[in-house]
């Protein structure tokens, strides 16, 4: 990504789909503050009317709730406006047991990006 800034490039669509940063709660401070710099970067790269897809796979971030806000302070950080689209989960085939919450751990976020 420094690249393709340091090249002024801009693209209508990138995708964010870090491996897990938050392996369990004592890691999502490091983790936020990792996710927050991984998006802020990423959405300098957004083309004004672009998207943004960002996802987290570490269930401490998602059953947190906190994974859009902070989406939403990178954005900030960026100098960005954003429009929360749309939230997704694991697809149907990616089955959770409901005695195992910690299995569901993946989400991702559509973003409009100004």
């Amino acid at each position: 990504m420094k690249a393709a800034k340091t090249n002024g490039d801009e693209y209508d669509l990138v995708i964010v789909d870090p491996p897990k940063l938050a392996p369990n709660k004592k890691a999502l401070p490091r983790a936020t503050s990792r996710y927050k710099r991984i998006n802020a970067a990423a959405l300098e790269l957004v083309a004004p009317g672009g998207i943004l897809l960002t996802f987290t796979c570490s269930a401490a971030m998602t059953q947190g709730g906190g994974f859009v806000g902070v989406v939403q302070s990178a954005a900030a950080a960026a100098g960005r406006t954003i429009t929360l689209l749309k939230t997704v989960g694991p697809a149907a085939d990616h089955v959770t047991n409901p005695c195992y919450p910690e299995g569901a751990y993946l989400t991702g976020a559509f973003f409009y990006v100004v």
